[in-house]
């Protein structure tokens, strides 16, 4: 108790409203972080499937025909742990 005390005088808050706020923080961070995993996944998933199944239709240079950087590195990255 004393650190949450510590923490929302620090915070120019009562104790009770520093609680709501650092739990709603961590509901907020929570949710962020399953959307990051999902979107992670579904890169994964993309990356994957250009991989195994179309490497010869796409173009892994620069360009405005070929993949977005954050594909080409995720595709580089998995080239190398195989």
């Amino acid at each position: 108790m004393e650190a949450i005390r510590t923490a929302a005088d620090a915070a120019g808050l009562a104790p009770d409203d520093y609680v709501e706020v650092l739990s709603e923080s961590l509901r907020a961070a929570s949710r962020i972080t399953d959307a990051c995993m999902e979107i992670s996944g579904g890169l994964l998933e993309d990356a994957t499937y250009v991989l195994d199944e179309v490497t010869d239709h796409v173009r892994l240079g620069d360009g405005p025909d070929s993949l977005p950087t954050l594909v080409r590195s995720l595709l580089a990255r998995m080239e190398t742990a195989k």
